[in-house]
Order: structure tokens, then sequence, then C-alpha cells
């Protein structure tokens, strides 16, 4: 039987593939995934463009710090979504803006799932659901943290624990969670498999 030439293409993937020892597989899986997620990350770069407003959950993130330093009993003043900080050396205003809702680390690890070979649609949906829930919830760890020991050690230390130290932890967090999704769709498919 003669070929019309429509899937002539896909064949000769299929062909190419067969013929490569594992070590390459493992090659061509990551060039894949680092594919997938590349093209994944212009969801992320389009709702940047977007610009969406997201007030009202910045309001929601700025809500949830207070009801925390109000639970605690420290006294910070604050302003809608402003936090104001003085001491000696002088006063810091913090503001939660839309970079400060986790918003592009939940969309990155979302990418970083949906680019993942393994695991089915369902997993990956479920991976989705729960490590945003946790992302959501280090982020506003990290804000409260940042803002009481600001409030206890001077507003000196503001941008060493915001912009170096919990940038790189959120970074951490994201990555072991995507690995933990990873490895756990893993384990569950070697079962299945036994």
């Amino acid at each position: 039987m003669k070929s019309d030439g429509r899937y002539d293409c896909i064949i000769m993937i299929f062909e190419f593939m067969k013929k490569l020892t594992d070590k390459q597989k493992r090659l061509f899986n990551i060039l894949l995934f680092l594919a997938k997620f590349f093209l994944l990350s212009f969801v992320l770069h389009f709702f940047i463009w977007l610009n969406i407003d997201i007030y009202r959950i910045e309001l929601l993130v700025a809500n949830i710090i207070g009801f925390f330093f109000t639970m605690f009993g420290i006294a910070i003043s604050r302003a809608d979504t402003l936090f104001i900080f003085s001491d000696s050396s002088g006063t810091l205003v913090a503001q939660i803006t839309r970079d400060c809702v986790a918003w592009k680390s939940i969309l990155a690890f979302i990418c970083l799932i949906f680019a993942t070979n393994e695991g089915t649609l369902i997993r990956k949906i479920y991976a989705m659901v729960a490590g945003s829930i946790i992302i959501f919830i280090a982020n506003i760890v990290r804000l409260t943290t940042t803002f009481a020991l600001v409030e206890s050690y001077g507003i000196i230390y503001f941008n060493l624990i915001h912009n170096f130290l919990w940038q790189f932890g959120m970074i951490f967090i994201i990555i072991y969670l995507w690995h933990l999704m990873r490895s756990r769709i893993l384990l569950n498919k070697k079962r299945k498999e036994s």
C-alpha cells in the first residue's frame, strides 16, 4: 500500500525513536519537556500582557496578613493594601501588589506540571490545584514572616528578607513541589506496571 505523504513525517519520527538508546531517549524526553515548558510559558507572558486588575486578590492577601498579625497580637500600621513600618532608620511603606499574590509562581508551577511527560490529565489537574493552594499559602507565610521580621528587627532588613531569602525560598518551593508531584506520578505508574 502506497502512502499519500500525509503521515510520512510521523512515521519517520517513530522509526527514529525506535533506534535511540536509553540515554538518547532520556535526552530526547528532556528536550521535549523543555520545548513544552517554553511554549507553555507564553501563557504566563500573555497574562502579563493582559495586565488584568487583581486588586481584590491583593486586598484578600493583605487582609489575611492583617488577620495573622491581629491573631498574634502584633500591631502594624495598615491602610488598605499598604503596610507601614517605622523605626529609627526611617519609614518603609510596603504595598501588596499584583506581584505579591504569587500568581506568577502559580503559573510557572502549572507550566512545569503540564510540560511533564508523565501522568494523566486528571493527575496533572489534581497536582495543579493542590500545588497552587500550597504556593498561595507559602506566599502568605512569606509575606507575613517578612513583615514580622521587619517589625521585630528593623526596616533595614526588608530587602534582604524579601528580595533575597524569600525569593529563593519560593523558587525552591516551586521546584520541590514539582519534583514531588512528578515523583508521585512516576511512583504510581511503577506500581501499576508491577
